[in-house]
Order: structure tokens, then C-alpha cells, then sequence
């Protein structure tokens, strides 16, 4: 009788020990809120530890063919969520790579800060980062030399890569290699033979001029410009036009293209 209570007791005595240590155990894992898989070695400043020589986490992949839709292809994405982009979409910036839901409501993909920088720099690939469709300017009165600015509408401008078009101006969002191709079509209601005159000008100094003569039966003409060089990181660019010996009537800037590249 003595025997079977000793041994009862001591039953009791490991089974309190082994749910101390479980209680202790569980206690100190939601303190120190980790979890370590591969290995006993932990990190203090880590929630999730993957310790291992042949494996690793795998992210779920998805489709993301809009970096701003908050139904596809994940309904609601918390703040954060991370996955891997399956498609990519340079003129949107959507890249295949690793992505995360920000904050801002958007898509973040961590393949590189910037997806046309990456493909152009590191393929030498010339990719197309603004262009516009120039429409009918007001008409400017005859006689006059003072050169006229080319604004543009909103409406005017198809693709702006990097919002570097500001009212009248494109500013340059970082240095390097660009091609500028510019062609404007003007009009004129005097008779007289004219010449046409377009220039680009970077920063003040003038990078490129071409002229056109436009013949009286006509009254237009076409000035076609194209231009490659190194252009500094926020210095801007515009574009200047004008009709020289005008004599009496008015000239108008009839439509036009501008497109700019980035090597």
C-alpha cells in the first residue's frame, strides 16, 4: 500500500515537471515569438528562422497584370503581402519578380527600383520614356522673331514614363544617353516665302536647330529634328519654333510629335 502511494506520488511529481516545461516552454515561445526550422540556432531580432544548406521558402506565384488592382489577382491584399509576380508589363512598370502590396495601394516589385532603368541598363535596349502628339497652337501674329515654346495639354501626352513633362518643359529624371525626335508641320497666311525654324534647347544652350523653307503656293511646311547626346539628371529640354520674314499675316504650329528615348 505504501509502495503503490510512493509510486503514485512520484507519477504526479513528473507529470507536474513535464507540464511545467511544456507551460515553459510555450511561454517562452510566444515571448520570444520565433520560429526556427533547420536548425537550434536562434536570432533574437527574428520571427521566422530558415536555417538550411539545400532548401529554402518558397513565395507563392501569381499573375499581376495591374500594379494598382486590389481584386486581382489577390482579393483585398493586406499591407505587406508578399508573393512572386509571374507576367511583367515594362510600360507599366511590372516587372517578374518578387512583389509587395504597399501601403499606397500598389504593387511594389523588388526585381529593381525601376523596370525600364533595369531593362535599358542592363540590355542597352533604347526604350521609349515620353511622347506626345502636338495639336493646333494659337495663331501668332506676323513679322515677329521671338521664338515660341511648345506647351502641352494633358490629353496632348500618350506616354510619360517618369513625369518629367512639366507644363512646357521635360526634365530629365536621371543622366545618360537619350534620343530626341521632334517634327512639327506650320502653317502661314501670308504669301511670302519664309523659312521655318525649330530649335531644342537644353538648360538655355541651344543643342540642335533645322530649318525648313516653306513655298508661297503651299503656305507649310515640315521641320523634322532628331537628336542624340548625354543629357545631365534634371536639367529640362524645350522646344522652340518660329517663321522668319513674315511680313504681314499670321503663322500657326498645325500639329507634331515628340518622342524621346533612353539608351
Amino acid at each position: 500500500m505504501y509502495q503503490s502511494a510512493k509510486y503514485l506520488i512520484n507519477n504526479h511529481k513528473v507529470m507536474y515537471k513535464f507540464l511545467f516545461f511544456l507551460f515553459f516552454t510555450i511561454s517562452v515561445s510566444i515571448c520570444r515569438a520565433q520560429v526556427v526550422i533547420g536548425s537550434s540556432n536562434v536570432t533574437p531580432s527574428a520571427m521566422l528562422k530558415l536555417d538550411s544548406n539545400t532548401k529554402a521558402l518558397r513565395i507563392p506565384g501569381f499573375s499581376i497584370i495591374n500594379n494598382t488592382d486590389a481584386l486581382t489577382p489577390i482579393s483585398s491584399p493586406a499591407n505587406g503581402l508578399m508573393v512572386y509576380n509571374t507576367s511583367s508589363d515594362i510600360s507599366n512598370g511590372i516587372d517578374k519578380a518578387l512583389a509587395y502590396w504597399g501601403s499606397d495601394g500598389q504593387y511594389h516589385f523588388q526585381g529593381s527600383t525601376n523596370i525600364a532603368d533595369n531593362i535599358t541598363d542592363k540590355d542597352r535596349i533604347p526604350i521609349l520614356v515620353f511622347s506626345a502628339n502636338v495639336g493646333p497652337k494659337q495663331p501668332d501674329t506676323a513679322g515677329t522673331t521671338i521664338f515660341k515654346t511648345i506647351p502641352l495639354a494633358g490629353a496632348e501626352i500618350l506616354l510619360d514614363q517618369h513625369f518629367a513633362w512639366n507644363s512646357d518643359r521635360y526634365i530629365f529624371p536621371k543622366s545618360g544617353v537619350y534620343t530626341v525626335e521632334i517634327l512639327i508641320d506650320l502653317s502661314k497666311s501670308s504669301t511670302i516665302t519664309n523659312i521655318g525654324e525649330l530649335r531644342i534647347i537644353n538648360n538655355g544652350t541651344t543643342v540642335a536647330t533645322s530649318f525648313v523653307k516653306v513655298i508661297p503656293s503651299f503656305n507649310r511646311g515640315s521641320i523634322p529634328v532628331t537628336l542624340t547626346r548625354n543629357f545631365n539628371a534634371n536639367t529640362n529640354l524645350i522646344f522652340n519654333y518660329r517663321f522668319s520674314n513674315l511680313g504681314a499675316g499670321t503663322y500657326r504650329l498645325e500639329s507634331g510629335t515628340i518622342n524621346i528615348y533612353r539608351h
